[in-house]
């Protein structure tokens, strides 16, 4: 992909897949500047921002991110993956009341797996317990093992460090598609220091 955007700098498609990559990578500067320049290109189209602003989120600039997604809801589109970002942003910025107004709305912004996860999370940053592990049993009623990632970012930032763990390596047993983005998440930075997270990174063979 970087070949490819340093053949065609103004492929604004090449682009996108070149900041999908640096962005699983970590290499947040590259990642950031390949949307950067998909906006610049496509001013327009709101689907530009929202690339921007999935890869400033990945690249934890979640203030510019906040503002990117609004920035295409201004431009009317409203999509579950806009929503998703500026919910996961707001628990990054410490505003999880924000969060929280976003799932318990008249009609929440995402299907019910993201309602019940964001509000496990909300609830739980608010110092709600009951209410976090309501939602919880909601989310693996409804998710199983599905949602075995997001139980380990769940339980990651819980300090529940043993459960998150069990459940990251559940994960990488199913093979779940989003698993590498765990090189990036930090809702699983409580983990990222523990052996058994770096052999499950290591098993990914993230190219440097």
């Amino acid at each position: 992909a970087r070949r490819a955007a340093a053949l065609a700098p103004g492929d604004a498609r090449i682009l996108s897949s070149l900041a999908s990559i640096e962005s699983a990578l970590d290499h947040r500067e590259a990642a950031v500047s390949a949307p950067r320049r998909v906006v610049q290109l496509d001013p327009l189209n709101p689907a530009s921002r929202t690339i921007l602003a999935y890869t400033l989120y990945f690249a934890r600039q979640f203030a510019e991110a906040l503002t990117v997604a609004q920035e295409a809801k201004a431009m009317n589109l409203d999509t579950t993956r806009l929503e998703l970002v500026v919910a996961a942003s707001y628990l990054a910025v410490k505003e999880p009341t924000k969060t929280l107004a976003m799932f318990t709305a008249a009609a929440p912004p995402a299907n019910e797996r993201w309602q019940h996860f964001f509000l496990t999370m909300a609830y739980q940053a608010l110092g709600k317990r009951a209410e976090a592990d309501n939602e919880l049993s909601k989310l693996m009623a409804i998710a199983g093992n599905s949602a075995a990632y997001n139980y380990a970012e769940i339980y990651a930032q819980r300090a529940e460090i043993e459960q998150g763990l069990q459940w990251l390596k559940k994960a990488q047993e199913l093979h779940d598609p989003v698993l590498p983005i765990m090189r990036s998440d930090w809702m699983v930075d409580p983990l990222r220091d523990r052996p058994e997270f770096k052999e499950i990174e290591a098993s990914l063979n993230f190219p440097p």
